[in-house]
């Protein structure tokens, strides 16, 4: 029995292990389309009336983020992202977005009740997608002053993350939150 059960949990490792490899290179993919290429063409409008494209977001670094309600793992960043947006929403040439696909009527007693202080935006689900490149949720994506892709993130911001196999089996490429911010740093100090 303790050799079945053995075996079993290998066979699950491996499985775990397997299919963390198929996300990596899902992952890697993605990345290697369109980091450091410019950022699809976009207009979204905040839920303030704020409207953000292409053309107005050039000459800034423009951080967007991808949430849905119904989204643990979105829920569970909204901290991290508090802090990126603390830390940099007073500088001109910074930009910050959370896009999401949720009904506008339902958004505010959501983004209350987590104290949710940064831009919202709401779009129809395949705008969304497309916006994101098809990864999962939650994603953030970093635009720098020239409308290139400088950083993408699959998976949620944390303070310290702790990847396994099982987390890149279910998908989970988070990034530590000060990785973010530095980047962030980097990129509003060049030209």
């Amino acid at each position: 029995m303790k050799v079945m059960l053995l075996s079993l949990g290998l066979c699950l490792s491996f499985a775990a292990m397997g299919q963390a490899d198929e996300n990596v290179k899902a992952y890697h993919n993605i990345m290697s389309a369109h980091m450091d290429k410019p950022y699809l063409p976009f207009q979204i409008t905040t839920l303030n009336g704020k409207v953000l494209n292409n053309a107005n977001i050039k000459g800034k670094v423009t951080f967007l983020n991808f949430f849905f309600m119904a989204c643990p793992p979105c829920s569970a960043e909204i901290g991290e992202l508090k802090k990126i947006y603390a830390r940099f929403y007073k500088d001109t040439a910074f930009q910050f977005v959370a896009v999401t696909f949720d009904d506008p009527k339902f958004l505010p007693n959501f983004l209350l009740a987590r104290g949710v202080n940064y831009p919202v935006a709401s779009v129809p689900p395949k705008v969304g997608k497309s916006m994101m490149y098809g990864m999962g949720y939650p994603s953030s994506i970093v635009i720098d002053k020239h409308g290139n892709v400088a950083c993408m993130v699959m998976g949620k911001i944390e303070e310290a993350p702790d990847h396994t196999y099982k987390d890149i089996a279910n998908g989970n490429f988070s990034l530590r939150t000060d990785t973010v911010t530095n980047k962030i740093d980097r990129l509003l100090h060049e030209r």
